[in-house]
């Protein structure tokens, strides 16, 4: 047998090493203090596991941080969720553009889970309608000139 060894042979038996030679310095130990009783009875003090806090899921994140995200969850009160781009919040409904087909829906708020319908009337009532001027001057502006 080419390369196998049967038995108990050591397979660095015939290498050959140098010598181990001691050059340890010896060190003396420090004598032994005498503690007081009470030290010598005071308990370890053991440290405890610490605790896993999962970490917060888009749907699970506080409003505010996530009415930021772009592509968000939602959930039914059957427990379906669905992956959405939340475009505009009605006063019944929520328009949105489901991530699966891109197609756009208009979901009732009642038919949404009770954290998601909070988080509808949060969006809602956040969500400022914007403008129809950015300035005073624009709104004066276009009064006198809309005729034109």
């Amino acid at each position: 047998m080419a390369g196998y060894t049967v038995g108990k042979k050591h397979r660095y038996e015939n290498v050959s090493t140098p010598p181990k030679t001691e050059t340890s310095i010896p060190i003396e130990a420090p004598a032994p203090s005498i503690a007081a009783p009470d030290e010598i009875l005071t308990p370890v003090k053991t440290m405890e596991a610490p605790q896993v806090i999962p970490a917060p899921t888009p749907d699970r994140l506080p409003f505010a941080q996530r009415a930021q995200l772009k592509i968000t969850t939602l959930e039914d009160t059957k427990g379906r969720v669905i992956e959405v781009e939340i475009l505009e919040v009605e006063q019944d409904s929520i328009k949105i553009r489901r991530q699966s087909d891109l197609k756009l829906l208009d979901v009732p708020i009642g038919m949404l889970c009770p954290e998601d319908q909070a988080f509808a009337a949060y969006l809602k009532q956040a969500v400022k309608p914007t403008p129809k001027y950015k300035t005073e001057a624009d709104k004066i502006w276009n009064e006198m000139f809309s005729g034109y």
